[in-house]
Protein backbone atom coordinates (compact mmCIF):
# COMPACT_ATOMS: atom_id res chain seq x y z
CA UNK A 1 0.00 0.00 0.00
CA UNK A 2 1.57 3.25 -1.07
CA UNK A 3 1.17 6.14 1.89
CA UNK A 4 -0.51 9.08 1.06
CA UNK A 5 2.15 11.86 1.00
CA UNK A 6 -0.73 14.46 1.81
CA UNK A 7 -1.19 13.56 5.44
CA UNK A 8 0.22 15.23 8.06
CA UNK A 9 2.54 12.68 10.28
CA UNK A 10 2.42 15.13 13.06
CA UNK A 11 -1.70 15.32 13.18
CA UNK A 12 -2.32 12.39 11.54
CA UNK A 13 -4.81 14.76 9.13
CA UNK A 14 -4.54 15.75 5.52
CA UNK A 15 -2.11 18.43 5.55
CA UNK A 16 -3.39 22.18 4.33
CA UNK A 17 -0.07 23.14 3.17
CA UNK A 18 0.85 22.32 -0.24
CA UNK A 19 3.80 21.41 -1.24
CA UNK A 20 6.12 21.45 -5.07
CA UNK A 21 8.23 18.41 -5.10
CA UNK A 22 8.79 20.40 -8.33
CA UNK A 23 12.11 22.33 -6.11
CA UNK A 24 15.65 21.34 -6.71
CA UNK A 25 16.39 22.29 -2.43
CA UNK A 26 18.43 20.75 0.04
CA UNK A 27 17.24 21.39 4.03
CA UNK A 28 20.18 21.80 6.10
CA UNK A 29 19.88 21.23 9.33
CA UNK A 30 22.69 22.60 11.47
CA UNK A 31 23.48 24.46 15.06
CA UNK A 32 23.42 28.41 14.36
CA UNK A 33 25.01 29.77 17.71
CA UNK A 34 27.94 27.76 18.19
CA UNK A 35 31.64 29.35 17.32
CA UNK A 36 32.23 27.59 13.97
CA UNK A 37 28.16 27.73 12.79
CA UNK A 38 28.57 30.78 10.51
CA UNK A 39 31.95 29.16 8.56
CA UNK A 40 29.93 25.62 8.41
CA UNK A 41 27.01 27.10 6.75
CA UNK A 42 28.82 28.96 3.96
CA UNK A 43 30.45 25.60 3.24
CA UNK A 44 27.35 23.48 3.53
CA UNK A 45 25.58 25.95 1.20
CA UNK A 46 28.00 26.28 -1.76
CA UNK A 47 29.19 22.55 -1.41
CA UNK A 48 25.50 21.62 -2.00
CA UNK A 49 25.06 24.29 -4.84
CA UNK A 50 28.40 22.60 -6.51
CA UNK A 51 28.00 19.05 -5.78
CA UNK A 52 24.37 18.37 -6.79
CA UNK A 53 23.56 21.29 -8.03
CA UNK A 54 20.47 21.70 -5.48
CA UNK A 55 19.41 25.32 -3.84
CA UNK A 56 20.30 24.98 -0.35
CA UNK A 57 17.52 25.82 2.66
CA UNK A 58 17.80 26.56 6.04
CA UNK A 59 14.70 26.99 8.77
CA UNK A 60 16.66 30.03 9.91
CA UNK A 61 16.24 32.36 6.84
CA UNK A 62 12.24 30.61 6.64
CA UNK A 63 9.45 32.90 7.64
CA UNK A 64 6.90 32.30 9.75
CA UNK A 65 3.78 33.83 10.95
CA UNK A 66 2.55 32.75 14.43
CA UNK A 67 3.75 29.76 16.22
CA UNK A 68 0.70 27.57 15.69
CA UNK A 69 2.33 26.86 12.28
CA UNK A 70 6.10 26.76 12.78
CA UNK A 71 6.59 22.87 12.96
CA UNK A 72 5.02 22.94 9.54
CA UNK A 73 6.49 25.58 7.91
CA UNK A 74 10.31 25.52 9.77
CA UNK A 75 10.43 21.90 9.93
CA UNK A 76 7.96 19.60 7.82
CA UNK A 77 7.01 21.63 4.83
CA UNK A 78 10.82 22.28 3.56
CA UNK A 79 12.13 18.68 4.17
CA UNK A 80 8.69 17.43 2.35
CA UNK A 81 9.85 19.64 -0.87
CA UNK A 82 13.50 18.53 -0.61
CA UNK A 83 15.19 16.12 -2.90
CA UNK A 84 18.28 15.80 -0.26
CA UNK A 85 18.87 16.69 3.19
CA UNK A 86 21.79 17.35 5.20
CA UNK A 87 22.63 17.00 8.95
CA UNK A 88 25.49 18.65 10.53
CA UNK A 89 26.36 17.10 13.60
CA UNK A 90 29.40 19.31 14.15
CA UNK A 91 27.59 20.37 17.29
CA UNK A 92 25.08 18.33 19.18
CA UNK A 93 21.92 20.09 18.99
CA UNK A 94 18.37 18.83 19.90
CA UNK A 95 16.76 20.50 16.85
CA UNK A 96 18.90 18.99 14.39
CA UNK A 97 18.14 15.46 16.47
CA UNK A 98 14.17 16.08 15.61
CA UNK A 99 14.42 17.57 12.06
CA UNK A 100 16.52 14.40 11.16
CA UNK A 101 13.98 12.06 12.83
CA UNK A 102 11.16 14.31 10.59
CA UNK A 103 13.41 13.56 7.71
CA UNK A 104 13.31 9.87 8.44
CA UNK A 105 9.73 9.41 8.61
CA UNK A 106 9.10 11.24 5.38
CA UNK A 107 11.56 8.63 3.55
CA UNK A 108 13.96 11.53 2.58
CA UNK A 109 17.83 10.80 1.80
CA UNK A 110 19.98 12.34 4.83
CA UNK A 111 23.68 12.87 4.26
CA UNK A 112 25.08 13.21 7.85
CA UNK A 113 28.47 15.72 7.72
CA UNK A 114 30.76 16.88 10.56
CA UNK A 115 32.86 20.17 10.51
CA UNK A 116 36.97 18.82 11.77
CA UNK A 117 39.01 22.11 11.78
CA UNK A 118 42.44 21.47 10.07
CA UNK A 119 44.16 23.13 13.16
CA UNK A 120 43.17 21.32 16.24
CA UNK A 121 44.55 22.38 19.81
CA UNK A 122 45.52 19.53 22.39
CA UNK A 123 44.71 20.66 25.65
CA UNK A 124 46.28 19.35 28.98
CA UNK A 125 43.53 18.77 31.70
CA UNK A 126 44.76 21.73 33.30
CA UNK A 127 44.44 24.64 30.90
CA UNK A 128 40.64 22.55 29.64
CA UNK A 129 39.74 23.22 33.29
CA UNK A 130 40.44 27.10 32.73
CA UNK A 131 39.04 27.43 29.46
CA UNK A 132 35.68 26.28 30.67
CA UNK A 133 35.88 28.61 34.07
CA UNK A 134 36.53 31.36 31.99
CA UNK A 135 33.90 30.30 29.42
CA UNK A 136 31.48 30.09 32.45
CA UNK A 137 32.04 33.41 33.87
CA UNK A 138 31.49 34.48 29.49
CA UNK A 139 34.81 35.75 29.31
CA UNK A 140 35.43 33.98 26.44
CA UNK A 141 33.45 31.40 23.71
CA UNK A 142 34.88 28.37 23.68
CA UNK A 143 33.52 24.92 22.02
CA UNK A 144 34.92 21.58 21.15
CA UNK A 145 35.14 20.90 17.93
CA UNK A 146 33.81 18.06 17.08
CA UNK A 147 32.02 17.19 19.87
CA UNK A 148 30.80 13.83 20.28
CA UNK A 149 27.74 12.37 18.25
CA UNK A 150 24.83 11.44 19.57
CA UNK A 151 25.27 7.85 20.48
CA UNK A 152 21.73 6.96 18.14
CA UNK A 153 23.70 7.98 15.17
CA UNK A 154 27.39 7.69 15.77
CA UNK A 155 27.16 4.45 13.79
CA UNK A 156 25.52 5.78 10.94
CA UNK A 157 28.04 7.15 7.87
CA UNK A 158 28.83 10.47 7.95
CA UNK A 159 31.13 12.87 5.75
CA UNK A 160 33.71 14.54 7.87
CA UNK A 161 35.04 17.77 6.44
CA UNK A 162 37.07 20.52 6.89
CA UNK A 163 36.90 22.69 3.92
CA UNK A 164 34.60 23.19 1.50
CA UNK A 165 37.00 21.64 -1.51
CA UNK A 166 37.07 18.46 0.57
CA UNK A 167 33.18 18.01 1.58
CA UNK A 168 32.39 18.90 -2.62
CA UNK A 169 34.79 15.93 -3.52
CA UNK A 170 33.59 13.89 -0.99
CA UNK A 171 29.98 14.40 -1.37
CA UNK A 172 30.66 14.25 -5.36
CA UNK A 173 32.57 10.49 -4.81
CA UNK A 174 30.23 9.22 -2.38
CA UNK A 175 26.72 10.13 -3.23
CA UNK A 176 24.38 10.50 -6.07
CA UNK A 177 21.58 12.73 -6.25
CA UNK A 178 18.58 12.01 -8.59
CA UNK A 179 16.43 15.20 -9.22
CA UNK A 180 13.03 14.62 -10.22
Amino acid sequence: MEEDKDVCARFDAKCPHPINEEKKVCFIMMAYDKPYSKKIEIILKKSVKVAFKLEPKLSKNIKQTGSGDMYCKTVCRPIRESTLCIADLTYNNTNIGFEFGVAQELKKPVIITVYKPKKQIKLGKKAFEELKKLEKKGAIQFSEVPQKIPSDMGGMLRVEYSSEEELIKKLKEQFEVKLK
